[in-house]
Order: C-alpha cells, then sequence, then structure tokens
C-alpha cells in the first residue's frame, strides 16, 4: 500500500501534488551526468507546476463565500 494511501483524505491531496516534482528530481540527479541540460528544462518546468499549483490552492480550492440568514433555513 502506498504511503499516500495511509493518510487522511484532506492531506491526501496535498501528497499527490508533491510526488511528481519529488521523483522528477530523483531521475534528474541521478542522469545529470548524461544530459546537463535537463537541469534547466526541469527548473523551468517545475516553477510552472509551483505556480499552477498556487493557483489551484489560492483560488480554485477556496472555501465558499458565507452568506447571512434571516432563518435556520428550516
Amino acid at each position: 500500500m502506498p504511503f499516500c494511501m495511509c493518510l487522511p483524505p484532506g492531506i491526501l491531496f496535498g501528497c499527490l501534488d508533491f510526488l511528481e516534482p519529488v521523483l522528477q528530481f530523483g531521475m534528474i540527479m541521478m542522469f545529470v551526468c548524461a544530459f546537463p541540460l535537463a537541469f534547466c528544462l526541469t527548473a523551468l518546468n517545475n516553477a510552472a507546476v509551483i505556480r499552477t499549483d498556487a493557483l489551484k490552492l489560492l483560488a480554485m480550492m477556496r472555501r465558499p463565500v458565507l452568506r447571512a440568514s434571516a432563518t435556520i433555513g428550516a
């Protein structure tokens, strides 16, 4: 069973978001001597991923705005 499957559902979202950059970093560290330009390409890709993840967390996953009501809703 993968580590992420043992976590509560709220933490699972964050765990899966960071899994790709961690795997990418490991692959770059292993094969950087074969293709040195890969580090630069990966750094650009990770910068884009960080920006899109920030947009997703700050704009798309926000809590709904509460509206006041006159009654309890019954």
